[in-house]
């Protein structure tokens, strides 16, 4: 009975290796499966993460085309500003030098006038009374229908007439390049008495 028993024992070795074994592979399988669950979660986790994220870059994609988009706009509207503000001040500046011109003009013949009632004070001829008159005075003698050679012969026949031309020639010419060597004047003007 005893050589009975020992076979018997043997048999139950190896069913009992072969049940720890499997035990073991199952223990390992079972541990593989965790271990791919936790991957897997980590995975979808990673997923979850990178969609959130490429949500947020196409947010951010959308939101930087919007303000690309809107700085277009401003800066269309911007030139469009600039031009016509190029445009005013290149016409207030010519508005300016019409005005300066019209000032140097209206000094000028202030001055022909003052220069024409010196020479009439001088000659005992009435002087212009306005600078319109002075300016009415170039063309025709004071009203009386002679014209400007007339006046000259008329001033040169009388006593020291032609001193007195040509002073006035040379005042008026100095005056006006006075006037034109002056740097232009921005600031208002009172007229010059």
């Amino acid at each position: 009975m005893v050589s009975a028993q020992r076979p018997d024992s043997a048999a139950l070795d190896r069913r009992h290796d072969r049940a720890d074994k499997a035990r073991k592979a199952a223990e390992a399988a079972q541990a593989r499966v965790t271990g791919l669950d936790a991957r897997l979660t980590a995975n979808e986790e990673q997923a979850a993460r990178d969609e959130a994220a490429l949500r947020q870059a196409q947010d951010e994609i959308a939101a930087r085309k919007k303000a690309l988009k809107a700085g277009a706009k401003e800066r269309r509207k911007l030139t469009s500003a600039r031009d016509s503000a190029r445009k005013t001040a290149v016409r207030l500046q010519r508005r300016a030098v019409e005005a300066d011109a019209k000032y140097d003009k209206m000094v000028l013949a202030e001055l022909v006038r003052r220069e024409k009632a010196n020479r009439a004070g001088s000659t005992g001829r009435p002087a212009p009374s306005t600078a319109r008159d002075a300016g009415k005075d170039t063309g025709k003698g004071a009203g009386t229908g002679r014209t400007a050679d007339a006046d000259r012969e008329t001033a040169a026949a009388e006593p020291g007439g032609a001193v007195a031309a040509r002073t006035a020639a040379r005042t008026t010419a100095a005056a006006a390049r006075k006037s034109a060597a002056s740097p232009r004047r921005t600031a208002a003007r009172t007229p010059r008495t």
